[in-house]
């Protein structure tokens, strides 16, 4: 499975995630929301925010459904990236939270996440872990799976 994978690939991943939607449409399994997930996580990169919001919805709800692990982490991380606006703190805080119960339950990358909407609420500089980000900047000494909330 491609896992949140985005750029210059962009793309590709999306007809990948196409043709895999189209072998798993009626299926309500962890491979399904993974693959809505990542379309999700694609679509952003498009600017079809409202869609892929849609999508990590579903998805979500398919791996809350499956019990998968993986597929929740996936799906958090797509719902995550979909709530982009300042009015969406509240709900990216919460889906942060989750992801870092999933990192202490043994997914490491889910706890980055708690820092983007953390440093989005504030607009200055803001430390956690160990990592430093300033408002404006997009990156996290290089953790992709963590995007500027403001």
């Amino acid at each position: 499975m491609i896992r949140g994978i985005g750029g210059p690939v962009a793309a590709e991943v999306l007809t990948l995630c196409d043709r895999a939607e189209v072998l798993l449409r009626d299926d309500e399994t962890g491979d399904h929301a993974q693959v809505l997930a990542q379309r999700a996580i694609v679509l952003i990169e498009f600017g079809r925010i409202a869609e892929s919001a849609e999508l990590a919805s579903r998805a979500l709800q398919l791996a809350e459904a499956s019990e998968d692990p993986d597929a929740l982490l996936l799906a958090l991380h797509a719902r995550h990236d979909a709530l982009a606006g300042p009015d969406d703190i509240v709900e990216r805080l919460a889906v942060a939270e989750r992801a870092g119960q999933l990192g202490l339950a043994g997914e490491p990358t889910a706890l980055t996440w708690r820092s983007g909407p953390i440093c989005g609420a504030s607009r200055t500089t803001c430390s956690l872990g160990g990592w430093t980000r300033s408002p404006g900047t997009s990156d996290l000494s290089s953790i992709s799976s963590t995007r500027w909330a403001g």
